[in-house]
C-alpha cells in the first residue's frame, strides 16, 4: 500500500492535494510529522489556475504556523506561507480579473478589499497608507451630501443647493477628480463639525461609503508577528480545556505593556479585522494607556484594548481582545465588564477553527480574570444561537457547555444535563434545531467559586427610569438637577463642574450617598466618578467591584 507522500506528482496544486495533507497535519504523531515534512516541501512552489484552490492552501498554512509541530515544519511553512502569499498579491496587483474578483475582501492580508468602515478607522487607514485608501461608491439610492453639507462653510451655499445632483458628479465639484482627494475631503469635513463624535458616526453611516484599499505585499509581510520564541504542537492538540479552578492561575511573570507596545499590537489589530471586513469598537478606539499586552503559554498572545474615554460607557468597561497564536491573529471580540461580572463574546478566525479552541477561550478568561479580577462571565446570546442560526448549525452552546458553562434558569438546568447526556451515551447524536433555539434563550454563566451575585448594569439602570418617573414625573432635568445638587452637598469634587455635568453616574452616587452618609464611602463615591471621568478603565472596574453591597441595595430599595 502506498503511503500519501509516494502517489503525490509535480506539477499543478490540486483541491485533492489540500484536503490529504490538512488531514495528515492533524494527526499529530511520528509518522504524519515525516510525511508533512515530504508533503511540505513536495508543494512549495506549486500554483494553481484555481483562485479557490490557492485560498484553501493559504488557510492550511495559517493553521500550520499556528500550530506547528517541529521548527522544521513551521520554517517550511513560513517560507510557502510568504511565497504563496506574495504570489496571490501579485496577482491582483497585475489586475488578473479572475484572481482579483476573487481575492478582494478574501482574509488575505495585501489582497485589495471594498468596504465600509467607521470614519474613525479610514482616516487611520489614511493616514497609515497614504495614496492607497480612495473612495470607491456609495450604496445605490443614498445622497450622502445630505449628511455633509452641513460641515460646508455658509460661503459654499452653491455645493449645499446640488442635493439632487448624483453623489459621484457632486465629489467631483467639491474636490476635484481624484478619488484620494475625494475621500480626504469627506473625512475633514466630518471632523470639522462641531458635533459629538457620535454624531459624526451617525452621518456617516447614513452615507452608505465604501472606500477601495489596495496595500500590496508590504502590508501582508506584518505576520505573524516576531514574538521570538514558537511554541511547537508536539504532542495531539489539546481539545480538553483545565479546570475552572485554573482561571485562577497567576500569569507568567515579565508582562510588559508599554504605551508603544499596546500602539503597535493595536494597529496590528486594526488590520487584522479590517482584513476580515470587521471592525469592533474597543479596537478602532482604543486607547494605548487603556490597553494591555498579556503573553501566555502555549504561544499566545492576548492584547486587550480599553476605549478612549469619550468612547467609553456609561456603566459597563467594554474591553476587546484579539488573540495572537505564534504570532497569528486568529480570534477577536470583546467583554462587557461590570463590577465582578462579565459579559463575553468570541470569535474564532475560520481558518483556525479546529485548532485549540476551547483552551484559546480558557487562556482568554484567565487573562480577564487576572488583569481586572473577573468573577463570573456570561456569553452573549448572540454567541449560542439567539437570532444567530450558523451557532445552532454549529452547535455552539455545547462548546461553552464543556468549559463550565451553565443555565441560570432553573427549568433550563435540567433540560440542558439530560441534552448533554445524549450527546455523550448516543454515537452521532446531534441536538435537534428545536432543542437548541430553546437553549439559545439561558443566561449562560461560568463562576469562579461562588456566585459573586454582583448586580446587573440593565438592573441598574432600569431603577434609575423608575425613579425619574416615580419622583419626578418623568422630567430628567429635574432629576439630574437634584441629584447634581445632592452630590454636591456631601463632596468636595475638584473640578466639580465637568463631573457634575457629565458623569454619568451622578444618580448612582447620590442614591448610594443616600443610603450610606458616611465619609469614607462618600470619598470612595467620588473616587468612583473621577475614574469614569479621566477614563481610566482599570482602576473604574476595581473600584466598581468594591460596590457590590451599596449596589445591591439601589436595587434592594426600589424593587
Amino acid at each position: 500500500m502506498h503511503s500519501p507522500v509516494a502517489k503525490l506528482k509535480a506539477g499543478k496544486l490540486t483541491r485533492e492535494d489540500i484536503v490529504r495533507f490538512s488531514s495528515l497535519v492533524c494527526r499529530r504523531n511520528l509518522k504524519s510529522r515525516s510525511q508533512g515534512i515530504q508533503m511540505l516541501k513536495e508543494y512549495s512552489g506549486r500554483s494553481s489556475h484555481e483562485p479557490s484552490v490557492l485560498y484553501s492552501w493559504f488557510h492550511a498554512l495559517q493553521f500550520l504556523l499556528a500550530y506547528p509541530e517541529n521548527q522544521m515544519i513551521y520554517s517550511l511553512a513560513l517560507q510557502e506561507y510568504r511565497r504563496i502569499t506574495a504570489l496571490i498579491c501579485n496577482h491582483c496587483q497585475n489586475r488578473s480579473r479572475k484572481f482579483s474578483d476573487y481575492f478582494t475582501g478574501s482574509e488575505i492580508p495585501g489582497t485589495p478589499m471594498t468596504a465600509s468602515f467607521s470614519p474613525t478607522l479610514v482616516a487611520w487607514l489614511m493616514k497609515k497608507f497614504p495614496g492607497q485608501i480612495i473612495y470607491d461608491s456609495v450604496e445605490p439610492g443614498e445622497i450622502p451630501q445630505n449628511a455633509i453639507s452641513s460641515g460646508l462653510g455658509g460661503e459654499e451655499i452653491y455645493l449645499q443647493d446640488l442635493q439632487e445632483m448624483p453623489f459621484d458628479q457632486w465629489l467631483k465639484v467639491a474636490a476635484g477628480n481624484r478619488k484620494g482627494d475625494q475621500l480626504a475631503f469627506i473625512i475633514r469635513t466630518l471632523e470639522a463639525m462641531a458635533v459629538p463624535d457620535s454624531v459624526k458616526d451617525q452621518l456617516f453611516a447614513t452615507m452608505g461609503l465604501y472606500i477601495s484599499f489596495r496595500p500590496g505585499i508590504k502590508t501582508a509581510k506584518l505576520f505573524p508577528v516576531d514574538l521570538g520564541n514558537i511554541f511547537l504542537h508536539k504532542k495531539i492538540l489539546s481539545k480538553e480545556p483545565p479546570s475552572v479552578a485554573w482561571l485562577k492561575k497567576r500569569l507568567p511573570a515579565g508582562q510588559r505593556s508599554s504605551r508603544s507596545r499596546c500602539r503597535k499590537y493595536i494597529d496590528l489589530a486594526r488590520l487584522a479585522l479590517m482584513y476580515m471586513s470587521r471592525e469592533t469598537d474597543p479596537v478602532t478606539y482604543a486607547d494605548p494607556g487603556n490597553s494591555r499586552v498579556v503573553e501566555l503559554e502555549r504561544g499566545l498572545t492576548i492584547l486587550l484594548t480599553g476605549m478612549e474615554r469619550n468612547r467609553q460607557l456609561p456603566l459597563d468597561s467594554y474591553i476587546g481582545f484579539l488573540v495572537f497564536k505564534n504570532g497569528m491573529p486568529c480570534a477577536y471580540g470583546g467583554a462587557w465588564i461590570f463590577g465582578s461580572h462579565a459579559k463575553i463574546g468570541l470569535n474564532i478566525f475560520p481558518a483556525y477553527r479546529g485548532g485549540e479552541s476551547r483552551m484559546i477561550f480558557m487562556q482568554l478568561m484567565r487573562a480577564y480574570c487576572q488583569v481586572f479580577s473577573v468573577a463570573s462571565f456570561e456569553i452573549e446570546p448572540y454567541q449560542i444561537g439567539r437570532k444567530n442560526p450558523e451557532a445552532i448549525i454549529s452547535g455552539a452552546y455545547w462548546f461553552y457547555y464543556r468549559i463550565g458553562f451553565r443555565p441560570m434558569q432553573q427549568e433550563l438546568i435540567q433540560f440542558s444535563d439530560s441534552e448533554f447526556k445524549k450527546i455523550s451515551s448516543r454515537k452521532n447524536y446531534r441536538s435537534p434545531e428545536g432543542v437548541l433555539k430553546k437553549l439559545a434563550h439561558a443566561r449562560f454563566v461560568l463562576s469562579i467559586g461562588k456566585n459573586p451575585g454582583f448586580p446587573e448594569s440593565a438592573d441598574l439602570s432600569k431603577c434609575i427610569t423608575k425613579r425619574i418617573v416615580r419622583d419626578f414625573d418623568g422630567n430628567r432635568a429635574a432629576a439630574r438637577k437634584y441629584w447634581q445638587d445632592h452630590v454636591q452637598k456631601n463632596v468636595s469634587v475638584k473640578g466639580a463642574k465637568n463631573i457634575l455635568d457629565h458623569s454619568p453616574l451622578i444618580p448612582l452616587a447620590s442614591i448610594m450617598m443616600k443610603n450610606n452618609s458616611g465619609k469614607k464611602c462618600r470619598q470612595k463615591i467620588v473616587r468612583w466618578m473621577m475614574e469614569k471621568y479621566t477614563g481610566d478603565e482599570c482602576a473604574f472596574i476595581r473600584t466598581t467591584q468594591s460596590f457590590q453591597q451599596e449596589l445591591n441595595n439601589v436595587l434592594k430599595n426600589n424593587f
